[in-house]
């Protein structure tokens, strides 16, 4: 049986895809440059470029290493999911930490703050964010910048929809990347194709964030907190920009 299921083990299949899915911190760093532009947060410029050139770097250098790769089997996929998982976090870790850092260093004190410029508890919160499951170290997020609450935000907006989908929507479909959209625990087919079906789930979740956000602006929320509110409440992992949650409106 070992024999078996090493044999079907491609490493370079593996390392290939994992690659292709380190591309997506980079991008959600390199879309987080508006943030710390629209609100004047310049510290928080260097560790985002920082994180966008690690994640897009070794992704790229796996993707172009292991270009003679063999079809992915489930194995693979699997091995692919929980790499990826394990790896997007680590790599998403770094704005927590060094921009907490540069905060506290810059003289802003805060309990929030000083919780996740230790390595372990960045790493806890980014996991904790791409999964969607809200567990944080973090008793009070008010206190935290427009940067670290809307990356908070957006790792579990995108942890919500899947860091596979959201690759399979922008690439080409193959028969191999079936396996890596089960390996997601997801089995709906929407469209003819794979890569119809990722961009249907992407287009029907991003139109419910955007109905959630609107909603609340209606209700009364103030703007900047419906956009964090609606993008985690879809998601359902419920990180939040008030120290009480919901019961602060």
């Amino acid at each position: 049986m070992a024999k078996a299921a090493e044999a079907r083990v491609n490493f370079i299949t593996i390392l290939r895809y994992v690659g292709l899915i380190l591309h997506v911190p980079g991008a959600m760093a390199i879309l987080s440059l508006a943030i710390a532009l629209i609100f004047g947060e310049y510290y928080s410029i260097i560790p985002f470029i920082t994180t966008a050139a690690i994640s897009i770097g070794v992704g790229q250098l796996l993707f172009r290493l292991c270009s003679k790769h063999k079809q992915a089997t489930l194995w693979d996929s699997m091995s692919v999911a929980a790499l990826s998982w394990l790896l997007c976090p680590i790599v998403s870790a770094i704005p927590f930490y060094w921009i907490c850092y540069l905060r506290v260093e810059y003289g802003f004190q805060s309990e929030s703050a000083m919780a996740l410029i230790h390595p372990i508890n960045a790493f806890f919160e980014a996991f904790s964010g791409f999964t969607s499951s809200g567990l944080t170290l973090v008793k009070q997020p008010s206190e935290f910048s427009h940067s670290i609450i809307w990356w908070r935000s957006l790792t579990q907006w995108v942890g919500g929809v899947g860091l596979i989908v959201f690759i399979l929507s922008v690439t080409e479909a193959a028969h191999g990347r079936y396996h890596l959209y089960y390996a997601e625990t997801r089995t709906e087919v929407l469209g003819k194709t794979l890569k119809q079906t990722t961009r249907i789930i992407w287009g029907l979740y991003a139109f419910y964030t955007l109905c959630s956000i609107l909603l609340f602006i209606i209700a009364g929320m103030p703007m900047w907190h419906a956009i964090n509110n609606g993008m985690t409440g879809i998601s359902t992992g419920g990180f939040t920009v008030a120290d009480t949650s919901f019961a602060d409106y």
